[in-house]
């Protein structure tokens, strides 16, 4: 098949990926020039594991293109555009209408259009109800992405289900061809209507969000009777009702998906005139979190004020270079506020895009030893392999650290092995 994804951000680019692997004939399209020069020409400017490779390969085979414009022939749209989102809950559909806007412009009639962005519940059907004022036909279909950064083109061709939402027998059966090399893996076909689709997505991402911070809570109260945050979370995520994914603990969620849809739907409940007590808790759970865990670093170091502080990790999670709600940059605004000084290291993020509500002292390094310079703590907030290998001896030969206090916000350092190091060693679940 012939398609165009429209809007090249991190779930674009790996739908385009993704569909032309399964074999289809993919055309990229975003209105930013510069980024389609970088995709044709490299390097990738998004950060996702093995996906320039990817498009290195797909470009020669000819099955993958990226452009400014769209293709006479094409008539299936994947619509990624990003949907801003702001701290009521309230999405700007802007971008999404525009993107529509142009397509029409374009192919006035018999388009098949898949969301894919971001969207609250019931917007499918007011992009219907928009074409019909337009005086256009075009089918409007609901295909949510559960896609996690970091393995998002292994959850492409991997995913747990296909969730299509769809009001005619046609659609599903163009998508029912579009999606058959991963039908012939048996993967759940799930088809419903456009709403429950759109439902799906926020209803998933909001258990994701819960589960996390009651692990997160369930962290601190280990803290305080000295019970095993490990084992816990392999006790819990051992039974099947619940499973081990996403009980790990940490500094509290983040991203570009988990609290926009958390948001988000607690923004439908309202709308719908529902109480929703449980999505509002999970958000305000999440704020303490960070503010819990600069607590407990201004405790460990005596006070923060004019001290510089060493932090590995500024994306949400590692395995990608996005840093859009990340846990570490909220940590680091409440620590500039409390007036310390911040040295930053991370392996992916373009620093330059980096921005602060909260104005104060911060430095960023090319070099994560050089992060170091005077500091008197070094914070682990993303998870992050190079940051397991870390050379503690050498740190500690060398006097890099001012007070060799290491603080691991993501349990994934050896305590034996950095307390055998000269180190004192904070973790969650027994120190945070």
């Amino acid at each position: 098949m012939y398609i165009t994804v429209v809007g090249i951000g991190y779930v674009g680019l790996i739908t385009a990926v993704g569909l032309a692997i399964l074999g289809h004939t993919v055309h990229g399209v975003d209105i930013d020039a510069q980024k389609i020069a970088d995709l044709l020409n490299g390097p990738c400017p998004l950060y996702e594991k093995n996906v320039q490779k990817k498009i290195n390969y797909l470009y020669a085979k000819k099955l993958l293109h990226f452009g400014t414009h769209y293709r006479r022939h094409d008539r299936i749209f994947f619509l990624t555009v990003g949907t801003p989102a702001s701290q009521d809950g309230t999405i700007d559909l802007t971008p999404l209408y525009a993107a529509i806007d142009s397509i029409i412009a374009f192919v006035p009639n018999g388009a098949l259009f898949l969301i894919k962005s971001t969207v609250p519940v019931g917007t499918s059907r007011k992009i219907v109800h928009y074409l019909r004022e337009k005086n256009v036909c075009h089918a409007v279909v609901s295909n949510p992405e559960f896609l996690r950064e970091g393995n998002a083109l292994y959850d492409f061709l991997n995913p747990d289900r296909i969730v299509i939402g769809a009001d005619n027998t046609h659609c599903t059966a163009i998508l029912t061809k579009l999606y058959q090399p991963l039908l012939n893996k048996k993967i759940p076909f799930l088809l419903t209507d456009p709403t429950t689709a759109e439902l799906i997505k926020q209803a998933s991402n909001a258990f994701l969000a819960n589960k996390i911070a009651l692990l997160n809570e369930l962290s601190d109260l280990c803290v305080q009777t000295k019970a095993d945050l490990g084992a816990l979370s392999l006790g819990i995520g051992l039974d099947k009702r619940i499973g081990e994914a996403y009980l790990k603990g940490g500094p509290g969620f983040g991203g570009s998906c988990l609290p926009k849809d958390i948001r988000s739907l607690s923004r439908s409940f309202h709308q719908y005139g529902i109480a929703s007590h449980i999505l509002p808790a999970v958000i305000t759970a999440n704020n303490h979190r960070f503010t819990y865990i600069v607590n407990r670093i201004t405790a460990i170091l005596g006070g923060i004020k004019n001290k510089i502080i060493a932090l590995y990790g500024l994306t949400f999670k590692a395995d990608t270079d996005d840093t859009r709600g990340s846990p570490s940059l909220s940590i680091i605004e409440l620590l500039l506020a409390q007036k310390a000084i911040i040295h930053g290291y991370d392996p992916k993020t373009k620093y330059d895009l980096l921005t602060y509500n909260e104005k104060g002292s911060i430095k960023f390094f090319s070099n994560p030893e050089e992060t170091l310079c005077e500091a008197e703590a070094l914070i682990i907030a993303t998870e992050w392999d190079m940051f397991q290998n870390i050379d503690f001896e050498k740190i500690k030969t060398k006097g890099m650290l001012k007070s060799n206090i290491i603080i691991d916000l993501r349990n994934i350092l050896n305590k034996n092995l950095i307390q055998q190091q000269g180190f004192s060693y904070y973790c969650l679940g027994r120190d945070i």
